[in-house]
């Protein structure tokens, strides 16, 4: 009988040491936003704040915008004069950017953006360097794009992903489309 009492002894005392032993991760808190010098937002700092710690992640910054994607991901637009924009997507520890966004898929991190100088439009992850040409802007399907311009301009307002994260490029003439290109999930790669 008294080894039965020693037996619960020990294991309540393994259950209560067992209990202070587990330790709860607290959860991540993550926050992006701006601090402007001036009422019209013409000179803004853009900051992230990761479990109280703030940092800068963007010195200048022209009327942005701040839109959160989820928990871990935030979205900055901001201008840099006429059609030059900045789109930065800010996660805990890294920011990726470009200057001629066309579309983000966030189910699955994909961004399209444009290279004007190589007339291309690229799909590639997001925080990634691996790139995939989608379409090639030399082809005679796009010669009615001028050359020495930002080409992501006439694709970003139609260009879109669907629900099953297709693609759907289309070179947009302000009140029809010129070509429709759809790209299964451009960035499996």
């Amino acid at each position: 009988m008294r080894e039965i009492y020693k037996i619960i002894a020990f294991l309540t005392l393994c259950l209560l040491l067992g209990r202070g032993a587990v330790v709860y991760a607290a959860p991540q808190t993550f926050n992006v936003f701006s601090k402007c010098t001036d009422e019209n937002e013409f000179e803004c700092k853009i900051y992230s704040d990761l479990n109280g710690k703030k940092s800068v992640v963007l010195d200048y910054a022209k009327s942005p915008m701040i839109k959160k994607i989820n928990s871990e991901l935030f979205y900055m637009k901001s201008s840099c004069g006429s059609p030059c924009q900045i789109h930065l997507f800010i996660a805990p520890n890294k920011e990726d950017g470009t200057q001629e966004l066309i579309a983000f898929d966030p189910k699955t991190n994909c961004l399209i953006e444009s290279d004007s100088e190589k007339m291309q439009i690229i799909a590639r992850k997001l925080f990634s360097k691996q790139k995939k040409v989608i379409a090639n802007l030399k082809a005679k399907e796009f010669s009615v794009l001028p050359s020495g311009v930002s080409v992501y301009r006439f694709f970003k307002d139609e260009s879109k992903f669907d629900d099953h994260s297709n693609f759907t490029l289309i070179l947009d003439d302000f009140d029809r489309p010129l070509v429709t290109k759809k790209i299964t999930q451009p960035c499996r790669i």
